[in-house]
Order: C-alpha cells, then structure tokens, then sequence
C-alpha cells in the first residue's frame, strides 16, 4: 500500500516543486487524521508513528517537503498527541520525543538523498557506458569495413550476426540486409 502512495506521489509530483510542497502537506494531514482515527487504541502509545511514516512517503517528493514533512509532524504529533492535548509540550519527556521524531525524520530524508544522488550518479554511468559501447561498436565496424577481404560472424545457428561491406557485396546485398539470415539464404543456387 506504501508503495502505491509513493508511486502516486511521484506521478503527482511533476507538476512543480509547489505540487510536492502541497502532496507533502497533503500526506501530513492523512497521517495526522488517521493517528486521530487510531487515538482509541493507541491513546498516548507511539503519538509519531504514522508521521513518520509520512516523511518515508515524502522522500520521492524532494528533500525540501521531506524536510517540510518531518517539521509538520513534529509540530503537529507534539501539539495532538503528546500530553497535555492542544498544547505545545515542553516538559523534558515530550521535548525528548519530539526530537528523537525530528532527528529520526532529518535522518531519513538524508538517506533518501543519498540513494537519490546514487540512483542519479549510477543512471549517468549506465548512459555513458551504453554511449562507450555504441561508440566502440561504431569504430569496429569502421575498421572492419575498410578491410578488402570479406569478414563475418555467425552465431550458432549459421545466422550472419555482422559482416563487413566487402562480405555484404560478395553476397548480394547490404550489412544490414543480411543480418539474422543464412549465407546460404543469400547466395543464388548453384552456390
């Protein structure tokens, strides 16, 4: 189920970064709301639970509403569910929670920026070395095609899997043409 909100939040998240600003808010309010609907059995037990949960939520969304996130359920778990009701606790015992909450959900947020960055930096290096091969593969074909003789590959099946162009007219037809076919199928009879 968390996975779908994520999911959900991401999609709505590319509208802009006031969109993630407002998702963020968004997902603190339902959380709020449903610590409220779970107040009966929980009563004072684990008042940031579901807002951190909420933060967890928020990571795709950015840094920034995640951060937004862990600040409104800071304020918001202190204020609803930590005694007394309605008002800002700041007794040693509920300061305590509060930032053990808050430094769990700077925590958090950190990681998802770190895996992030590494998700971001590991994407480059697939691009650049998919760029690398595609290069590599061009200068071989080059090379090949400037050899006089015929050169080709076949795979186990005899299929042709690369020929140069002095193969290609050997047999009639071109690189490309020849590809994923026998050289059988492309010499004329008698051959």
């Amino acid at each position: 189920m968390l996975t779908r909100i994520v999911e959900y939040l991401q999609t709505s998240a590319e509208g802009g970064p006031g969109r993630c600003y407002a998702l963020a808010c968004l997902v603190v309010g339902a959380a709020t709301l449903a610590r409220l609907l779970l107040d009966p059995l929980l009563g004072g037990q684990v008042p940031f639970l579901l807002f951190t949960l909420a933060v967890l939520a928020c990571v795709p969304l950015g840094t920034g509403p995640a951060l937004l996130a862990t600040a409104l359920g800071a304020v918001l778990g202190d204020l609803v569910f930590l005694a007394p009701r309605w008002a800002l606790a700041l007794d040693p015992p509920a300061l305590r929670a509060t930032a053990l909450f808050a430094a769990v959900g700077v925590a958090v947020v950190g990681l998802g920026r770190s895996l992030a960055l590494a998700e971001r930096r590991l994407e480059d290096e697939r691009r650049a070395g998919r760029a690398r091969t595609l290069a590599a593969g061009d200068l071989l074909q080059t090379v090949i095609d400037g050899v006089p003789d015929p050169v080709s590959v076949k795979d186990r099946e005899g299929r042709l899997v690369f020929l140069n162009q002095s193969a290609a007219r050997r047999l009639g037809t071109t690189s490309q043409g020849a590809l994923g076919q026998a050289e059988a199928d492309l010499l004329p009879a008698p051959l």
